[in-house]
C-alpha cells in the first residue's frame, strides 16, 4: 500500500519566490482566479 503525498501549502511570498515574480503578482493572480488559495488564520484550531 502506498501513501498519498501530503498537500503542500505555501504562502504567497513563497510562491512568488518559486515563480520568480513579485508577491503582488501572486495576490493579483489569486484575486483573478488564476491561482487557488485558502485563507488560514494564525492560531486557529
Amino acid at each position: 500500500m502506498t501513501e498519498e503525498p501530503k498537500p503542500r501549502f505555501l504562502t504567497p511570498t513563497q510562491v512568488a519566490e518559486e515563480l520568480n515574480v513579485k508577491p503582488s503578482q501572486i495576490h493579483a493572480m489569486i484575486k483573478a482566479g488564476e491561482l487557488r488559495a485558502i485563507h488560514r488564520l494564525l492560531g486557529a484550531h
